[in-house]
């Protein structure tokens, strides 16, 4: 497809525990499903394109600012003790790092619209469903600009309220990062490379979550 040709050849793998070409493959996987790296670094073919990332990105991080926000405005827990981390700790879990892995993925069904791509199924089918697959993407964008809009407000919301309330900005700060840590390890080496891209699960690849890297072309 467009942009494959730039796409890492398999070459002579970095260990020998590895096939043929899996380093190549991991890289090339990385660049476009890493949560930092895809973010720059997507092919250019992928269908969830960097603007479309970085759009899912701001409607990401308004919501766990302003989560993280009112969470700290409520959370007075000393986190030097045990107690207090482990309650902190599951507040962010609970309140900002689930919700945002369903945004997450929300988003990206929303605007790469993987539902509706059918590269399993012959050339034929793929140009029947072709008028449904631009309704499907048009329609998912023109849900989701709007929501970058109020993430904007969003993030007005949170600086103003943080500006008002400066006692709540350790708080606010510790439970933004534990939120984010935490979805970065749950969904980076867990969810993706102990499943998706693990050789353990040779059938990972055909994961309906993923329309690319491990479930595409």
């Amino acid at each position: 497809g467009l942009g494959l040709e730039n796409a890492p050849r398999p070459s002579r793998c970095c260990s020998p525990r590895y096939p043929l070409g899996y380093c190549a493959d991991f890289r090339f996987y990385a660049f476009n499903n890493h949560p930092l790296l895809a973010l720059f670094l997507r092919d250019e073919a992928h269908p969830y394109t960097r603007r479309d990332a970085l759009c899912a990105e701001l409607i990401r991080q308004a919501y766990c600012l302003y989560a993280s926000y009112r969470v700290a405005r409520r959370e007075r827990d000393d986190w030097t003790t045990t107690s207090g981390f482990l309650h902190n700790w599951r507040l962010s879990l609970l309140f900002v790092t689930i919700p945002v892995m369903l945004i997450e993925h929300l988003l990206f069904l929303a605007l790469a619209c993987p539902c509706l791509r059918f590269e399993r199924r012959g050339r034929r089918r793929e140009a029947c469903f072709a008028c449904l697959e631009c309704a499907g993407s048009t329609l998912g964008h023109l849900v989701v600009w709007p929501l970058a809009l109020a993430a904007c407000a969003l993030i007005a919301l949170a600086v103003l309220g943080l500006a008002r309330d400066p006692d709540t900005h350790g708080a606010f700060a510790l439970l933004w990062i534990a939120g984010l840590v935490s979805e970065y390890l749950l969904t980076w080496p867990l969810l993706k490379l102990a499943v998706q891209f693990s050789l353990c699960y040779p059938d990972s690849r055909r994961c309906a979550f993923c329309c690319y890297g491990c479930c595409g072309a």
